[in-house]
């Protein structure tokens, strides 16, 4: 069995890491987001691409938590729980948002190509009533 004092003096002592990274990056230290995104880049990355399947749109979806993450750096709390699980959750949703943009995405091209082909051009249109009524009065005159 492991030591419960040690399972605590390794949570407090990430704590503290976690709480020192925040206070540095709400302070401007860029230091600091190079520590976080060293220790948890693999992480946010690996995440996003199992979620999207893209390794492009994984990396975006890993700039735009990093970004947020330089940003609003209060916004994570060391007492609600770990940097990682932050991050790791951050990062799901963005990837989630990704996703669900991308079909939004495709469903409007889906539908204005539908429409494109479905609606026939003004000029297309006269010619084709100009046509059929030549058509109904072409037998009119022909010979007996």
């Amino acid at each position: 069995m492991s030591d419960p004092s040690l399972t605590t003096a390794r949570e407090g002592e990430s704590t503290r890491w976690e709480r020192s990274i925040r206070d540095r990056l709400v302070a401007g230290d860029h230091a600091a987001l190079g520590e976080v995104y060293d220790q948890f880049s693999s992480l946010v990355y690996g995440l996003a691409h199992r979620v999207i399947g893209d390794s492009r749109a994984a990396e975006d979806v890993s700039q735009d938590v990093f970004v947020w993450f330089w940003e609003r750096p209060a916004a994570f709390d060391p007492a609600r729980g770990s940097l990682r699980a932050w991050l790791g959750t951050l990062t799901h949703r963005r990837a989630v948002d990704y996703i669900r943009r991308e079909e939004v995405r495709r469903r409007r091209n889906d539908r204005a190509a539908a429409h494109a082909v479905g609606t026939p051009d003004v000029g297309e249109l006269v010619t084709a009533l100009v046509t059929a009524e030549r058509v109904r009065a072409a037998p009119e005159v022909l010979p007996d």
